[in-house]
């Protein structure tokens, strides 16, 4: 999925490495809601905010260390 290869590459690491996606977020809701509505969502994943956008992109941005440790 885009997200873990996005994910992945902004960390230097294998997707393989990486927590499954699936245990953290409903995928197919995910997929849905992106498709249907006009909304971003966002969430924390292995310590990065990930923003999946309503037309489908996906952004990765390094969390601070304060809010990584919450």
């Amino acid at each position: 999925m885009r997200i873990v290869r996005e994910v992945a590459a902004e960390l230097g690491r294998s997707p393989m490495e990486l927590e499954p996606l699936a245990g953290l977020v409903d995928i197919d809701a995910l997929s849905s809601l992106t498709a249907t509505q006009s909304v971003n969502v966002s969430f924390e994943y292995e310590g990065l905010q990930v923003t999946v956008r309503r037309d489908g992109s996906v952004a990765v941005e390094r969390l601070d260390d304060d809010r990584a440790t919450r």
